[in-house]
């Protein structure tokens, strides 16, 4: 009991450290987030929940990836990926790219007078077989 006493007590003190504090304004999730990159077919879909934990195969190289994310706007996202299915993220951009067989999704990162955030989602293509 001491133990978990210890080290609940180092936990908390540790995280009243500037280290522990994240800013999760707009201006900073954007810019976090257009340093992010991905191009690959997703083969694993991860845990279901909050965070992302995607991996495949990338699509220029044949190369295991890896994209992992944390946040309540991938939400959506999580429930519409399936294995199969390819992302797209370019580095410098925000917005998402989702390629499923017959159509494309497009996840764009929006910003809500710098207070909310989120993406808004938008079909790009659709072929439709009659």
């Amino acid at each position: 009991m001491q133990l978990i006493t210890k080290t609940l007590t180092a936990f908390v003190i540790s995280c009243t450290l500037p280290g522990c504090v994240h800013d999760f304004s707009c201006d900073a999730v954007t810019k976090a987030l257009s340093q992010k990159h991905a191009s690959f077919v997703i083969k694993n879909t991860g845990p279901s929940g909050r965070i992302v934990d995607f991996s495949g195969v990338d699509i220029n190289t044949g190369k295991k990836v890896y994209y992992e994310a944390e946040g309540g706007m991938y939400l959506e996202m999580k429930q519409i990926v399936q294995i199969g299915d390819t992302l797209i993220k370019r580095r410098g951009q925000t917005g998402f790219l989702l390629r499923k067989k017959d159509f494309i999704i497009k996840f764009e990162f929006d910003c809500f007078e710098n207070q909310s955030y989120g993406f808004a989602i938008d079909t790009l293509k659709r072929e439709i077989n009659l």
